[in-house]
């Protein structure tokens, strides 16, 4: 009803919990620079209807080392590595 996709487990939870709290850190900072300036591109939909909260944002995020961290463990997962292979 708003929005959210819930995707199997693709990391280990001590992995998306660093994650998570490094998208919230880029997140709030690019929320706090003015608008356009900052690494947050339009989003054709903000939220799942106008009188919902804003909970959709496009950030690019900067890679990090919980990026990083995240990207080489969800690349590296077997199912993913064989799903590329098999392209």
């Amino acid at each position: 009803d708003d929005g959210v996709v819930c995707v199997g487990p693709a990391l280990g939870a001590a992995t998306a919990a660093a994650l998570r709290a490094e998208v919230l850190t880029q997140l709030e900072a690019a929320r706090a620079c003015e608008a356009g300036a900052g690494p947050l591109s339009s989003v054709l939909t903000a939220s799942a209807s106008a009188a919902a909260a804003t909970t959709r944002w496009d950030l690019r995020l900067r890679v990090t080392a919980p990026v990083a961290a995240g990207l080489r463990e969800l690349l590296s997962a077997p199912a993913v590595a064989s799903s590329l292979l098999d392209a």
